[in-house]
């Protein structure tokens, strides 16, 4: 265990480190609100500016697509060490202990990933503070009136968007992308939070 650990010990060390590193700046994201508004406003729009862009293009969640893989991917490793374990011993262990420094390596990769990308974002001013929106309690009988005005909207909206025969939405020839895309820069014009 002790040569193993020798033998490995930057992967440990990325291990800890990365994690320690997560959850440090989460931390400090709930600890001290300046920090995460800053980062918010000085970091933040580096990863929807530079990643966002590049998977953009692709028509479906690359994250949920990666995650699928990655699911049937280690329930088929976890069959094959398995059955290594009981066929071939030594295969089977030199296949777990590959798999163990995948995850040791990738877990903390993924943490330190959501929390650069997402967890320290919930720190930040929330958008109605930014754009000075007072938020108070609401009556039930103010909520339903919200809900039917919704409806109301959502009724007189939904015959210019193309159905198919079952009658489902069908987005594929709605401009969508391009209004959408127009709709977020308008409002990024009024509220700076809100552009790039």
């Amino acid at each position: 265990m002790k040569n193993y650990l020798k033998k490995h010990k930057k992967v440990f060390f990325w291990a800890a480190g990365a994690t320690l590193a997560a959850f440090f700046l989460v931390w400090l994201s709930r600890r001290d609100l300046g920090f995460a508004q800053w980062y918010a406003t000085a970091v933040f729009p580096i990863f929807p500016s530079t990643i966002g862009r590049l998977m953009s293009p692709i028509p479906f969640s690359v994250y949920e697509f990666v995650l699928s893989i990655l699911i049937l991917g280690g329930v088929g490793l976890l069959i094959a060490i398995a059955l290594l374990l009981v066929r071939r011993p030594e295969t089977g262990k030199r296949l777990a202990s590959g798999l163990f420094l995948t995850l040791l390596t990738a877990v903390p990769a993924v943490l330190l990933m959501l929390s650069l990308t997402t967890s320290i974002n919930y720190g930040r001013d929330t958008f109605a503070e930014a754009a000075g929106y007072e938020l108070r309690d609401s009556a039930v009988e103010e909520l339903e009136s919200l809900c039917y005005e919704l409806v109301e909207q959502i009724n007189e909206v939904s015959g210019q968007i193309p159905t198919d025969q079952m009658g489902c939405l069908t987005l594929r020839d709605y401009p969508l992308h391009q209004k959408t895309k127009a709709a977020m820069q308008n409002l990024g014009a009024d509220h700076p939070t809100l552009s790039g």
